[in-house]
């Protein structure tokens, strides 16, 4: 008797626990989860994409600004906030690595490869050497330069989890690597005809430079 007591003790402590702690994380996981889906029918609404074609993560960004400077969120919203950046954004950028299959990477050819690999690296290295001359913290032109040579959002979380910047440097990155990439996503068909590319170096140009799409 006195054992099962004793165990049924031990047991009890932890899912305690876990439960205070589900109970703290609620409210924010929640939130996330509503402006998500929010984020979904925006983008999918018929209207909205005849005239300005936007993807969920533009409109969710974008939700996320206008509700912090209209609303002064409660302040138990936040663990589950940073819960989700976390956890959750990292798990969605594994998953989304999976769509990129090895078949993928070889259709595009040496010459592809190349391409990208230089875009990427230039990218990154011009970031930092604009920081550093325009005096920025080396961990947000670290993080601008890979969101914007790489592939957005997604790549400024996923350097944010070895660099561990400050949260201003990576909501700053996030927000301008989205901004600039979907400007680029309308401005490049505008210039395409004025600058004379072929259609296979115009598709070069764009599929290795934008990266909000």
């Amino acid at each position: 008797m006195r054992m099962s007591l004793s165990l049924a003790a031990s047991l009890h402590i932890p899912f305690r626990q876990a439960s205070n702690r589900c109970a703290t994380l609620w409210p924010g996981l929640m939130l996330c989860l509503c402006l998500a889906g929010l984020s979904y029918v925006i983008s999918a609404w018929p209207a909205l994409n005849r005239v300005v074609p936007l993807s969920a993560l533009t409109v969710g960004i974008l939700v996320g600004v206008v509700l912090r400077l209209c609303v002064v969120l409660p302040a138990r919203v936040e663990p589950g906030i940073r819960w989700t950046l976390h956890y959750l954004l990292r798990a969605g950028i594994v998953l989304l690595g999976f769509r990129v299959v090895v078949q993928d990477l070889l259709s595009v050819g040496v010459g592809g490869l190349v391409l990208v690999t230089t875009a990427v690296v230039s990218t990154i290295v011009l970031a930092i050497a604009l920081g550093r001359l325009l005096k920025l913290p080396d961990t947000l032109s670290v993080l601008v330069g890979c969101g914007t040579g790489i592939c957005g959002a997604s790549a400024v979380v996923a350097v944010d989890g070895v660099i561990r910047a400050r949260g201003q440097d990576v909501a700053c990155a996030i927000a301008m690597v989205t901004v600039f990439g979907t400007i680029a996503m309308f401005a490049y068909p505008a210039i395409a005809p004025h600058i004379g590319l072929s259609e296979a170096a115009y598709s070069a140009w764009a599929g290795s430079s934008i990266h909000e799409v």
